[in-house]
């Protein structure tokens, strides 16, 4: 597939005189932009896009499927738009994270959704690594890794995927010992419970900026923690609602379910570890005005465990996600907040218990934070500027202690 060939399908899709969502050439564009990485995307093809996205109100087809392509054009387009960050180099548009307005139903939901993603996402990772072993994909060639760190990168997505694959039935079909044949395992398990939709979404979410094998794997972790994240925010807004309606003893075992999934997340650590520093410096370089920093989903998480203090929401954290600023300006409700609202009325062992499982989520934040930190340390090596240019390795370790709740027994 050429730069031509996909330029050519969109404008047929363009010409039609009512094209369909449905029909729209996602596969040879995603192809096109993976060839050059979206930072040097065809000139050709991003006015193609362009020309597609004028379309959007003659488009035809179920309301999700259009809304979907509209996000994912504003997503493919972002660098030539301006409008280039966090959430749109990591597709959140169309990764099915949690719908934080309209949250599952039951926690069981909830973490059910949550391990399927997941699952979907280190599968999808295991696939690449495991077909660029074989040579048997062209995409991202640029320093491919040795079969050994191929290995201990395919157990390591197994060893995070593992908790979640045992909560829906489906540990025991991942048995081999070797990691490169286990990994293929779990490809061909998820193959047999993913749909076309699943597949699609699973190409939409990976537009890398440069052709650098490693960049996969750091997207698809990157979207594995705001999968997390959004996780812990429905969690925790379950535990303050619990709260107030007087329902103690569901809080606490709420949140420590929430901590035992964190937990589990630790294991993402060890993979994004065997990513390579020379791979990391070079596309790093095409990553200006996208950082961690920006997460929408972190900052809810951490606004709703206790309120920022007022210098901390004043500065570049909070005024790089104004969405999730005004939540709290306008009175958003903490944990701690509600613990100190409610502990009269729930007896001593009751508030006993809600205050040790805070503690433990606490303690499980920090650990998380010191991990970023050991691994951005590692990257980043002598230069400290984090990626898209932010501050990183400083403001890294001046975050890495902050309390996660202020609240005392």
């Amino acid at each position: 597939m050429t730069q031509a060939d996909a330029a050519l399908s969109l404008a047929m899709w363009s010409g039609t005189d009512r094209p369909a969502a449905a029909a729209f050439p996602y596969e040879q564009v995603v192809l096109a932009l993976l060839a050059t990485g979206k930072h040097r995307a065809d000139p050709g093809v991003v006015e193609a896009l362009r020309s597609a996205r004028a379309r959007l109100t003659d488009v035809r087809g179920p309301q999700r499927q259009r809304a979907r392509l509209a996000r994912w054009l504003d997503i493919a387009l972002d660098k030539s738009d301006g409008c280039y960050d966090y959430q749109s180099y990591l597709g959140l548009g169309v990764l099915p994270v949690f719908d934080l307005v309209h949250p599952p139903a039951t926690a069981a939901a909830a973490l059910r959704h949550h391990d399927r993603v997941l699952a979907l996402l280190l599968s999808d990772l295991c696939r690449f690594e495991v077909s660029a072993a074989a040579r048997q994909t062209h995409v991202l060639p640029r320093l491919r890794p040795g079969i050994d760190r191929v290995r201990k990168r395919c157990r390591f997505a197994l060893a995070a995927a593992r908790p979640g694959l045992g909560r829906l039935g489906l540990a025991d079909q991942i048995y081999a010992e070797d990691p490169i044949t286990a990994a293929s395992q779990l490809v061909y398990v998820m193959d047999l419970l993913t749909n076309t939709d699943d597949h699609l979404i699973l190409r939409l979410t990976m537009l890398p900026v440069d052709t650098y094998h490693d960049e996969y794997l750091f997207l698809r972790v990157l979207q594995c923690f705001e999968l997390l994240f959004s996780l812990l925010v429905v969690d925790v807004q379950d535990v303050i609602s619990s709260l107030f309606a007087g329902r103690a003893r569901l809080a606490s075992s709420r949140l420590d379910a929430a901590t035992g999934v964190l937990q589990e997340a630790q294991a993402l650590w060890p993979l994004i570890a065997t990513m390579q520093p020379a791979a990391f410096a070079h596309f790093r370089q095409n990553t200006e005005g996208a950082s961690a920093i920006q997460s929408r989903a972190y900052k809810l998480l951490e606004s709703l465990c206790a309120r920022p203090a007022e210098d901390r929401l004043s500065s570049v954290a909070y005024l790089s996600v104004p969405d999730v600023r005004a939540k709290i300006v306008a009175g958003q409700a903490s944990l701690d907040e509600a613990f100190r609202a409610t502990r009269d009325r729930f007896g001593a062992a009751s508030v006993a218990e809600l205050h040790q499982a805070m503690e433990r989520f606490a303690v499980t934040i920090l650990r998380w934070r010191r991990s970023h930190l050991g691994i951005a340390t590692r990257m980043l090596g002598t230069d400290e500027s984090g990626t898209g240019n932010t501050s990183g390795l400083p403001y890294l370790a001046t975050e890495k202690d902050r309390q996660v709740f202020r609240t005392s027994p």
